[in-house]
């Protein structure tokens, strides 16, 4: 009997804790980056003085927190990850290694000097942490003063695994693990992000010229017939850089109801030829953005 009174205490006793763990037990361990510092490079070789960039992050970007729970580093730990902090972080270490003039902000604001100069905004769709590694997405868009919509797009990554660090470490190797698969899917965001945002910085945009590209000729792209029968209809948005040549460059299809409408469009953009824009008497090269709309006419 007093073995059974013992068996049934002890019983209880643990799952009273397993509950106190359970409902509201938890250790929580904030994460964040810790004195990062790395070094990049321009893609031209030589950071251009004469760009000057804001980046806008927005204050619930900012404090935006995801709560990791992991069952191999024990149910009684939280870990309170800011995937918004880490973006400031990232930001603030790669793009005054880039360009000429940087300054990062909460909301709009435009460079008040630089021959070059463009506004990034930057947000995070999306943060998880799962399968021992970290998931990022990132979507940046690209004005011109005057708030003038460059280009826009997501940006994901994978950060590398830390299934090791993790099993060996416990939760004393957690908040390692995190900090350095979400600071691995940055730098990869970034790496495919930077290439992209210099050439727009330093592509004037359609702003401030004496006059802007005209067209020459621009054929209509090709319906395809197979969408057509289908009763397949809608807007293709395409991005492209009219040269001083008057050709259309780095033909990029924004979005695009199906991927057939969008090769249509590539295809019919070789024919476009255009008067290049001219800004103070000398053609530039100008990036553009048109849509092209694919409708059915009722006969």
């Amino acid at each position: 009997m007093t073995s059974r009174y013992l068996f049934n205490g002890i019983f209880r006793t643990a799952m009273l804790l397993l509950a106190v763990l359970l409902l509201g037990g938890c250790i929580s361990h904030e994460v964040g980056f810790q004195d990062v510092s790395y070094a990049v490079a321009p893609s031209t070789g030589a950071k251009d003085p004469d760009t000057a960039l804001t980046i806008v992050i927005d204050p619930q970007t900012r404090t935006q927190t995801v709560t990791i729970h992991s069952f191999m580093t024990g149910i009684g730990n939280d870990w309170n990850t800011d995937p918004g902090q880490m973006l400031v972080d990232v930001a603030t270490i790669e793009f005054p290694q880039i360009f000429g003039q940087t300054k990062l902000v909460e909301a709009y604001e435009e460079p008040a000097t630089g021959t070059h100069r463009a506004i990034l905004k930057l947000t995070i769709p999306s943060y998880k942490f799962a399968d021992f590694h970290a998931s990022i997405t990132v979507h940046a868009a690209v004005y011109a003063p005057g708030t003038m919509l460059l280009w826009e797009k997501d940006y994901s990554a994978e950060g590398a695994t830390q299934g090791t660090k993790m099993f060996f470490g416990g939760a004393f190797a957690m908040k390692s693990a995190i900090r350095q698969s979400s600071l691995d899917a940055y730098k990869q965001i970034f790496a495919q992000l930077r290439p992209e945002l210099e050439k727009i910085v330093q592509t004037p945009p359609a702003t401030g010229l004496t006059r802007p590209p005209r067209p020459v000729t621009m054929p209509t792209p090709a319906y395809p017939l197979d969408l057509k029968k289908r009763g397949i209809e809608g807007v293709v948005v395409v991005e492209f850089i009219v040269g001083t040549d008057g050709m259309a460059h780095e033909v990029k299809i924004i979005s695009a109801p199906d991927p057939l409408l969008g090769a249509a469009v590539l295809d019919a953009s070789k024919d476009w030829r255009f008067d290049p824009g001219v800004r103070e008497g000398k053609a530039v090269a100008v990036k553009l953005s048109e849509p092209i709309t694919f409708a059915i006419k009722s006969e």
